[in-house]
């Protein structure tokens, strides 16, 4: 019953009464985000306490998660490391869209560390960006939205007008996340042994070089804090003149987003305190 899970299915039947009717594909990403907003209005209009406490804190749990992204990558990366090409494959196919049924360890290793460096932000950094404006309705939007567009936003016959509205909706929400996150994944890139000079180089060099407007400067930055060359196959090359990844890249990867997770929780906090402050 998570929202991501019943949010997805219920975009795909929907989407697929009128899949070539832009119309349809705005009234359908109305109607999921209704139904999955609306049963927590009743609790979080609740004044304060307890009695909004615990609903608030289930909507930021629904909301905000990286431990399965991680889990994943962290076996594709132990996987690679034991020269299990096939297994790696298979964690790593378990977070990223694109087909690994060939690729090398390199590219293997290219596709976790972008994904680890993307949902980054579609997991954590974006709901709680939204929470100091808009509370644990913000954040649960956010992912409503997001899910959204992993849904229908693919520029295919089959969902490029049904999926238009969800996938700008979905760009819009996310202008500021992914560039504050980047913003972050430079100036903790120490962490791992990088540097932030290389690392803003790279982020403003290549951030323009994925389809998606957004995930570019996650990625971007990503690269250049591991001093890495990251690509997908025929679409694009972030950092070419970085070394091939690795297992321990990888590894490094996870590692910096857990620190950006938390430094931007507590930025967060900081903020939505300051708010709270301001308009009390």
């Amino acid at each position: 019953m998570h929202p991501v899970r019943t949010g997805f299915l219920l975009a795909r039947r929907l989407a697929a009464i009128a899949p070539r009717s832009t119309a349809w594909g705005a009234a359908t990403w109305l109607a999921v985000a209704l139904l999955h907003l609306a049963p927590w209005i009743p609790f979080l209009c609740i004044p304060g306490g307890t009695a909004w406490l615990l609903p608030a804190l289930a909507a930021l749990k629904f909301s905000a998660a990286l431990e399965l992204l991680h889990q994943h990558a962290q076996a594709a990366a132990k996987l690679l490391e034991e020269e299990d090409i096939a297994g790696a494959r298979r964690e790593a196919g378990e977070i990223v869209r694109r087909r690994l049924d060939h690729a090398q360890p390199g590219a293997v290793a290219s596709a976790a560390i972008e994904s680890v460096a993307e949902n980054l932000v579609d997991g954590y950094t974006g709901p709680i960006t939204y929470y100091p404006l808009l509370g644990p309705l913000g954040s649960l939007l956010y992912r409503i939205a997001n899910t959204m567009d992993a849904a229908l936003g693919y520029k295919t016959p089959e969902y490029r007008k049904v999926g238009a509205f969800s996938a700008h909706v979905d760009t819009i929400l996310n202008l500021a996340p992914f560039r504050l996150t980047a913003a972050l994944i430079v100036l903790l890139s120490p962490i791992v042994g990088g540097s932030p000079k290389k690392a803003m180089k790279a982020w403003l060099a290549w951030r323009s070089a994925t389809p998606s407007i957004n995930a570019g400067h996650t990625i971007a930055a990503m690269a250049g804090a591991l001093n890495i060359r990251l690509w997908k196959e025929g679409v694009y090359t972030i950092n070419p003149e970085g070394r091939e990844p690795n297992a321990e890249d990888v590894k490094k990867a996870i590692r910096l987003s857990k620190a950006v997770a938390v430094a931007y929780l507590v930025i967060t906090i900081a903020v939505a305190s300051t708010i709270t402050w301001v308009t009390s």
